[in-house]
């Protein structure tokens, strides 16, 4: 769902957290409430020292936001176009790829220290909310 905006909320409905769609490739940029989701800052960072240095900054405070309460969400909140689907179940699965290498106990040995994210959604369009209803 490209353009798509998504909150993220726990089994009490509170907000975890809150991402956009990207329109061009379809891809969900979550929202750090102070840094935002980098994506400026990554595209200045191929021509930039400082900007690389900025997005250094910006990604580790994303990365390291990110498991903090990824693992607690249970369902979603989805605004597209003019519609607004609520309550909607979440399925996330979380992996590492160089699962081999956990037992490692030296952070410069192994693979990345990176866990991957994967999250659906479904959305059912007769469930629609619509944003502006039109007044009869």
């Amino acid at each position: 769902m490209p353009g798509a905006e998504v909150i993220f909320l726990d089994d009490a409905g509170n907000v975890l957290a809150r991402g956009g769609s990207d329109s061009r490739y379809n891809f969900l940029h979550l929202l750090h409430p102070q840094v935002g989701d980098c994506h400026e800052i990554e595209q200045a960072a191929v021509t930039s020292l400082e900007a690389r240095a900025a997005w250094q900054e910006c990604f580790e405070k994303l990365s390291t936001w990110v498991p903090t309460w990824v693992r607690d969400v249970r369902r979603a909140e989805v605004t597209y176009h003019n519609c607004r689907f609520k309550n909607i179940p979440v399925t996330f699965d979380g992996s590492n790829n160089e699962w081999y290498l956990w037992w490692v106990p030296l952070r410069h040995v192994g693979g990345k220290p990176y866990t991957y994210y994967s999250v659906t959604i479904r959305v059912n369009e007769n469930e629609c909310i619509p944003l502006n209803p039109e007044i009869e």
